[in-house]
C-alpha cells in the first residue's frame, strides 16, 4: 500500500541537505528512484562519531534506494554539492 508520493528534480551539481525522513504522514519504507545521472549519497549515523558513523553509497541511473527501520530513522542522508566541470576532449592524430 502506498502512503504517499513525491517527485523531485535536482539541478546537476546541486546537492540535497542532510536530513532524516520522519513519518511524513506515513510509516514504513521510503523509496527513492533515480532516473537521471549517477550521484553519491552520504549517510551519517544520527548522534554517531563524525568519521566512524559515515558511509557513502553510489546511486547509478535507474537505481532504487529503499530506506526502512534504522536506515530510515537512525541515519541522516544527503547528496553533497559538487562543482560541475566540463571534460576536455583530446584530439586524435
Amino acid at each position: 500500500m502506498v502512503g504517499g508520493f513525491q517527485a523531485n528534480e535536482y539541478v546537476k551539481g546541486v546537492g540535497l541537505g542532510p536530513h532524516v525522513d520522519t513519518h511524513m504522514g506515513f510509516e514504513g519504507a521510503v523509496l527513492s528512484l533515480s532516473l537521471a545521472g549517477p550521484c553519491v549519497m552520504e549517510f551519517r549515523k544520527v548522534g554517531g562519531e563524525a568519521i566512524e558513523g559515515k558511509r557513502f553509497l553510489l546511486l547509478p541511473p535507474r537505481s532504487l534506494l529503499v530506506l526502512v527501520g534504522e536506515a530510515r530513522y537512525g541515519w541522516s542522508h544527503y547528496i553533497p554539492n559538487h562543482k560541475v566541470t566540463r571534460g576536455i576532449r583530446e584530439r586524435k592524430s
